[in-house]
């Protein structure tokens, strides 16, 4: 079993917690918070003890892997900690800006230990059918329709990055992903980004509440993403790939494959509460897969190249947001 250290004890902690719980291929050997209540109390769930200092509790437990599901401007500092003293490390998103992406990456080959980063949606079985269907093919359009359910937190809102680095950042490596045919992941050369506000409660935080993206590859090929921090009917997930092949969509999962027809109407069921519910097989599968990579049994699948592609197109989005003109995407 590989022994493993989780650090964060807030929302993205207790999900991975939950899965390292039901997997037989993880020990947990100590949860790290700052906030010791909640290290206390998730350290229970998981049977293992729990501290409020990482470095020590790195010295100490001598951890084969570490998770880090805590705050984004944390997540350098951590993983290379984690590196030096000799484990793997599998990461939440974002890792942190190009310079600090690559110096990760770096510490990992010399201490010879699998760094991963959190891109979830990568194991989703849909999107992962859609790519399988794509069969190296490589789409003319790529649409995603990606709109949350319910408002996150005032506190969360205050350390999430903003809806581009929070949100988006998902749907970019999607499309990078879906854009980079059987053996990779292409990059962008253009962003353009609107956003727009309504909602009052997010209004008063200043927070954007909404974006359309549309991206540009080097051969004129075109990704548009749209996203929603709020969604009345649901959390809402679809994808369309489009090109000479023809057409592949993903709908939106819901409560039931069961609807309704009579003499009053049609009742469909509703979509799923939030992401919670929708994505619970790629948290699941996602830490399968880094205990593969972790024990030489595959290669990790998002590389570091994938992580570089998809922080340069968030930073022009984030600048096109500003801007509001096309930006281009630089590595």
């Amino acid at each position: 079993m590989i022994r493993t250290m989780l650090l964060g004890a807030g929302r993205a902690g207790h999900f991975h917690a939950e899965n390292l719980n039901r997997s037989a291929r993880f020990q947990p050997v100590c949860v790290v918070d700052s906030v010791e209540e909640k290290a206390s109390a998730l350290a229970e769930t998981l049977g293992c003890p729990y501290a409020a200092d990482a470095e020590e509790a790195l010295v100490q437990c001598r951890p084969d892997a570490v998770l880090i599901a805590t705050t984004t401007f944390t997540h350098v500092e951590l993983t290379l900690a984690a590196l030096k003293h000799g484990a793997h490390v599998f990461c939440e998103k974002p890792l942190g800006d190009a310079e600090d992406i690559r110096a990760c990456y770096s510490a990992a080959r010399l201490a010879n230990r699998t760094l991963m980063v959190a891109f979830n949606r990568r194991f989703d079985p849909e999107y992962r059918e859609l790519r399988r269907q794509l069969n190296g093919a490589v789409p003319q359009m790529v649409k995603i329709t990606s709109r949350d359910s319910p408002i996150p937190s005032k506190a969360y809102l205050a350390q999430s990055g903003g809806i581009v680095q929070d949100c988006v950042v998902h749907d970019i490596d999607m499309s990078n992903w879906m854009m980079g045919g059987i053996n990779g992941c292409d990059v962008p050369k253009e962003a353009y980004a609107a956003g727009y506000t309504h909602h009052p409660e997010l209004k008063a935080r200043g927070e954007i509440e909404g974006m359309a993206l549309t991206m540009r590859y080097a051969d004129g090929r075109l990704a548009l993403i749209d996203v929603s921090r709020t969604c009345v009917f649901g959390y809402d997930q679809r994808a369309e790939l489009f090109g000479p092949f023809g057409m592949l969509q993903m709908r939106n999962r819901l409560e039931s494959t069961v609807a309704r027809y009579g003499q009053d109407g049609t009742q469909l069921p509703n979509p799923l509460y939030s992401f919670p519910e929708r994505y619970a097989d790629s948290y699941r599968l996602e830490l399968e897969h880094f205990a593969d990579a972790a024990e030489g049994k595959a290669e990790c699948e998002i590389q570091e190249a994938h992580v570089l592609a998809c922080e340069a197109a968030v930073k022009a989005a984030e600048r096109s947001l500003e801007s509001g003109k096309p930006e281009p995407v630089s590595l």
